[in-house]
């Protein structure tokens, strides 16, 4: 089973500088972006896999394979992980991942 440590852009600096800088994330690391419905690749040099959370702590859109220098955007969504890319196939294993990550977090 996938298990994934989140770190959490809680700052304005941290929500800015985000994954920019990052050559490489290991398949367990995970950037948690909350209140934030939009996203972009500007300025990094890797593609990024991308969860949208919605209200109710549940993913609502995925996006296995972001390449740099492109935007996502999800209206209902609430927060974002960003994660290493992934393949369609393994959505559903990130997905529980993400959502039991993004559960623990909130719940401590």
């Amino acid at each position: 089973m996938l298990t994934l440590n989140l770190t959490v852009a809680d700052s304005f600096l941290k929500r800015l500088k985000g994954l920019i800088g990052v050559k490489a994330l290991l398949i367990n690391e995970a950037l948690l972006i909350p209140r934030c419905k939009i996203i972009h690749t500007f300025g990094m040099k890797m593609s990024i896999g991308v969860f949208f959370i919605g209200p109710q702590g549940q993913v609502c859109h995925v996006i296995p394979h972001l390449k740099p220098y492109r935007m996502a955007y999800y209206k209902q969504a609430v927060s974002v992980v960003e994660t290493s890319v992934f393949k369609k196939i393994d959505a559903k294993q990130w997905c529980n991942a993400v959502h039991q990550a993004y559960a623990d977090f909130y719940r401590t």
